[in-house]
């Protein structure tokens, strides 16, 4: 696991030299994959909710489990959505 500091350090030089490997060589983490992984949710404005149980989290996983949103339909409502 990488620290905030780690994070904005590493995207901050990719910005700055524009390659991932260079980054990698640089500060000798974090991998390819993650350093991809990192600037795209950065890109998307995502934010990391790893391990946080802050407020804004909850709100959000509260409208994403909604008891009126129904995990799995019903078959007509497959079938009317298809026609």
């Amino acid at each position: 696991m990488y620290t905030k500091e780690q994070k904005e350090r590493a995207l901050k030089e990719f910005e700055r030299l524009g390659s991932v490997q260079a980054v990698v060589t640089l500060l000798g983490y974090p991998s390819r994959h993650t350093l991809y992984n990192w600037y795209r949710n950065k890109i998307a404005d995502i934010v990391d909710y790893h391990g946080s149980l802050d407020k804004e989290y909850q709100i959000k996983q509260k409208y994403i489990n909604a008891p009126n949103h129904p995990r799995n339909p019903d078959t007509n409502l497959k079938l009317d959505s298809i026609m």
